[in-house]
């Protein structure tokens, strides 16, 4: 009797059982959720951000970072943003007074590290570009040290984590360029930078000790000095901005392929692409690129997110340059006009909140089930 029990609720008993697996290893478990996009505009030097409706408005104005750094402008080449979910934090970088920021979950924002920290820990010019933040540190990419840096965010106090030599010490590597972007692991231990020199190359640095390994270098990278991302399965997704303007998959085993090829992103785009602006996926596995050269941002639906596949054909304009210059009440002068991609892009704060129950309702939720299935079973 238990048996044909059994037999008949196998699929609602695996199902409490993994509720209850997830009860253990998650205090709270929440679904993936719709956040807004937080873009970085080089031409008026704000950071705008668009809601899922796709309504625009200034996160960070350019005043505001301006303030905090005594700069008389701001601009974002080939700087990055980190937003921070447990602190509603946005961290970012500023190519005008090359200081790394934070604009704080009261709207203020401050200077993190100064250029003046940061040339006092690498002995040269600052130039921080792409961030990223592992165990409350923050860990940048500085251009002209070639290094990655680490930063605390307490203190603000900078340490040079991985220094150029050692880049450059890793077998096959002559030189490096460091302008590339950054991403870290999902279990935290590694961290993805990259190379446009000889040759150009994307590294793992183990985040314990500092120490990069040579994870993936190809024929056909020709210029890895923009952004790059994961992917749900953990693959690094990294553009590539001159010669064959593709976006490359690399997986966490070395293993290279086209992710985007210049084809299919100038079948959708209409121009010769540009690929200085920053890439994404939200959630739920749909991926977003700011693309320089039309400076609008497009849109790919997701095909498989265990495999951190998109649909290619799915691709289409998610907000163009007029949207933002219409939503934003851009005003043009004499030097400026439009907006430019040539920074990042990274999902913030949770517009609709859907997290699941708390652990003790959904506890009772899956004997719930269970109960059901054993009821039903009797019936039978």
């Amino acid at each position: 009797m238990f048996f044909q029990i059994f037999k008949i609720n196998h699929k609602i008993i695996t199902m409490t059982a993994i509720l209850g697996s997830l009860l253990i290893n998650n205090s709270a478990w929440a679904v993936p959720v719709e956040r807004d996009l937080y873009v970085t505009d080089s031409e008026y030097g704000n950071i705008f951000v668009v809601d899922p409706s796709k309504s625009v408005s200034i996160l960070v104005s350019e005043a505001q970072i301006m303030a905090a750094t005594g700069a008389t402008e701001a601009r974002f080449t080939d700087n990055g943003l980190y937003y921070d979910q447990a602190t509603d934090n946005l961290y970012f970088t500023d190519s005008e007074s090359d200081s790394v920021l934070v604009r704080n979950s009261s709207g203020v924002v401050s200077v993190v590290s100064t250029a003046a920290q940061i040339t006092a820990a690498t002995g040269g010019d600052s130039n921080p570009e792409h961030i990223t933040m592992v165990n409350g540190d923050l860990f940048v990419t500085d251009a002209r040290a070639d290094s990655l840096l680490k930063i605390d965010i307490g203190t603000g106090n900078v340490a040079v984590w991985t220094p150029e030599a050692d880049f450059v010490g890793v077998t096959g590597i002559t030189s490096v360029d460091m302008h590339s972007g950054i991403a870290v692991s999902a279990d935290g231990t590694t961290i993805y930078v990259a190379s446009d020199d000889a040759p150009n190359a994307v590294f793992a640095v183990d985040v314990a000790t500092g120490d990069p390994t040579l994870l993936a270098t190809d024929s056909r990278f020709n210029d890895l000095d923009v952004f790059l991302t994961l992917a749900p399965n953990g693959d690094i997704i990294i553009a590539d901005d001159s010669g064959g303007d593709d976006i490359f998959r690399v997986t966490p085993t070395g293993t290279v392929s086209i992710f985007l090829s210049e084809t299919e992103l100038e079948d959708l785009t209409g121009f010769d692409v540009n690929l200085e602006g920053g890439l994404v996926f939200d959630e739920f596995g749909n991926f977003y690129l700011a693309e320089e050269r039309t400076d609008n941002i497009y849109k790919w639906l997701v095909d498989d997110i265990l495999s951190g596949t998109i649909d290619v054909a799915s691709g289409a304009l998610y907000l163009s340059q007029a949207d933002v210059v219409s939503g934003l009440g851009l005003v043009s002068t004499p030097s400026r006009s439009g907006v430019d991609y040539e920074g990042g892009i990274v999902f913030g704060r949770a517009s609709v909140m859907r997290d699941v129950p708390e652990p003790a309702p959904l506890a009772l939720l899956g004997l719930g089930l269970l109960g059901l299935g054993l009821a039903r079973g009797r019936r039978r």
